[in-house]
């Protein structure tokens, strides 16, 4: 476990306002079986421009984290903030992107695109020019009038990058983006739209069942127990034997830091065959 606190000395005056924090949040599920305790005292603060991930075996909680974060469920008890503003649901501070591109089939790329800007009401003309220019950056520009079965999978996931992007969210929440790719094309835009995030300086927190994904992309991966999740461990990611400039998602996993994350993350999530965590 890397888990950092604060360290001896460290002033406490005007302390920096996290993008992103959880304060004790607890979420329960009720249904005619009884109740269901989803997630338990989950408390964590992501600064402005981090790349966290967040791991953990199927049904601790993930997702309902990720919900959480963008205002789509209320916590049972606790509470979420965003620059210290209290969460009461959904808010144009916030973009999801989901396992599956989900892009509509009947409207081309450009339109596709565009669907956020729409829904939100906001300029057309506006989100049109920056329509373009993500496309044009995502390396989309010749496909906007294409249909979105004219594309490879990687293109339409750098497609629903580019329409989560277009309503200029501050923070970026990733579930499980790149599951539906086969393995080379998974790693290539793991590589692609982590590069991506970077340049353009996002908030983004990401769930994955892949700890090799979360290590090559993030600034700290957060390891969830099993449900009801519990923040189990955190792991601050220090690539040193790449010098002062973070490597690639691709080139990070050729470094020996790379590997000692691994197995310490692997060895918190392993569980036994009966399904029961150590």
């Amino acid at each position: 476990m890397n888990t950092e606190g604060p360290k001896s000395g460290t002033s406490f005056a005007n302390p920096k306002v996290p993008m992103v924090e959880l304060c004790n949040a607890r979420q329960l599920y009720f249904s005619d079986d009884g109740e269901v305790e989803a997630l338990r005292d989950v408390s964590l603060a992501v600064e402005d421009g981090e790349f966290v991930s967040i791991v953990g075996q199927s049904g601790c909680g993930k997702s309902t984290l990720l919900s959480i974060i963008a205002g789509l469920i209320t916590p049972t008890f606790g509470e979420v903030r965003i620059k210290g503003g209290l969460v009461k649901g959904p808010s144009r501070r916030t973009g999801y992107m989901l396992q599956h591109d989900t892009l509509f089939e009947w409207r081309n790329i450009l339109d596709n695109v565009m669907l956020g800007p729409e829904i939100q009401g906001m300029d057309k003309v506006e989100a049109r020019v920056r329509a373009n220019d993500l496309l044009d950056r995502y390396g989309l520009a010749d496909f906007k009038n294409k249909l979105p079965q004219e594309l490879s999978g990687g293109m339409r996931q750098r497609a629903a990058l580019a329409r989560t992007m277009c309503t200029e969210p501050e923070i970026l929440l990733l579930d499980e983006p790149f599951s539906a790719l086969d393995y080379q094309t998974r790693l290539a835009m793991s590589d692609e739209i982590g590069m991506i995030l970077r340049r353009e300086g996002r908030t983004v927190i990401m769930v994955t069942h892949d700890i090799s994904e979360a290590i090559s992309m993030s600034d700290r991966v957060v390891v969830l127990s099993a449900r009801p999740g519990r923040i189990q461990s955190e792991h601050r990611l220090v690539f040193e034997s790449a010098g002062r400039e973070r490597p690639t998602p691709l080139a990070s996993r050729d470094t020996p830091e790379f590997g000692r994350y691994f197995q310490a993350i692997w060895q918190e999530l392993d569980f036994h065959v009966d399904g029961t965590s150590k």
